[in-house]
């Protein structure tokens, strides 16, 4: 069946009531996401007002990805996905209502906070494969391209309005509401999972024996490296990833002892990057199906 394109695709995905809350929910949570990023960017940076610290927050952050992603693939393979996702939602949650607490209370410390944003990024890892696997579980394939260009216009318009909404809060009431309001986009998140009723299990067949996973690891790398689309885009991203993206976990540097502007100037700068992700998107979303 074709696929519809134009803002007629993307009225075909949000009429199914499943995807249509999931994405409400979603869009909630990548909000709290990046009032989160900035906030713990900028409390790093008036903590220690070092950029060494600040890599080393975002490194704490990100390199559990790299080292479960491949593991969490399998992990997803062989659990109920919708309740697993609930759980590692619930984790975030008990996260960032943590770093709300201790904030509040004046105990935050950047030791504190490089363990709990380890443990962040540990949960994050785990939970990535899993809400990968949520939208094409919700909508028919006819829909798919126009649903996962629509989650992708959630994530980047949040992107641009999340950090501005960060630098509203940090400078009218400091960084804790900031991670209290994360904790409270998780909730709307969950409830969301939770109101799922009908929920695709796209596996096929029985799961294999645990000791099969580094094989299945070995073997999922080879398809992707070897796929002449998936490969090139992978090299590209990991250029993206090394070379160009690191610079945005300075910005609070940059904001504060560079244009000496705070908290508004680093909400400000990272919201531009989220523009070209939302014409991307949007322009992607009104495509229909791509063969």
């Amino acid at each position: 069946m074709a696929g519809s394109s134009g803002f007629a695709a993307i009225r075909s995905a949000l009429a199914i009531p499943d995807y249509r809350n999931y994405t409400v929910g979603n869009l909630c949570s990548h909000f709290g996401t990046w009032v989160q990023r900035v906030s713990v960017q900028w409390l790093t940076w008036e903590l220690t007002g070092s950029g060494t610290w600040l890599g080393i927050v975002a490194f704490a952050d990100l390199f559990p990805t790299v080292v479960l992603a491949p593991l969490a693939g399998a992990f997803a393979d062989r659990v109920d996905r919708l309740k697993a996702i609930r759980i590692t939602q619930f984790l975030a949650l008990a996260q960032a209502a943590a770093l709300a607490a201790l904030t509040f209370a004046g105990l935050i410390t950047i030791e504190s906070l490089v363990v709990l944003t380890i443990f962040h990024g540990t949960v994050m890892a785990l939970n990535q494969p899993l809400r990968f696997t949520v939208v094409p579980s919700l909508v028919p394939r006819e829909n798919l391209s126009a649903a996962i260009a629509i989650s992708s216009l959630s994530f980047n318009s949040a992107r641009i309005a999340g950090p501005a909404l960060a630098g509203i809060i940090i400078v009218n009431w400091g960084v804790a509401p900031a991670f209290a309001f994360n904790a409270a986009s998780y909730m709307i998140y969950i409830v969301a999972l939770f109101m799922i009723r009908n929920f695709r299990s796209e596996r096929r067949g029985p799961p294999s024996p645990l000791g099969h996973i580094p094989r299945e690891i070995m073997e999922g790398y080879r398809y992707a490296m070897d796929h002449p689309g998936i490969g090139r885009l992978i090299i590209v991203m990991s250029v993206i990833a090394v070379f160009g993206r690191p610079f945005n976990e300075l910005l609070a540097g940059f904001a504060d002892d560079v244009f000496q502007r705070g908290a508004e100037a680093l909400a400000m700068l990272t919201s531009t990057l989220g523009v070209g992700g939302l014409a991307g998107g949007y322009w992607l979303a009104q495509r229909g199906t791509v063969a």
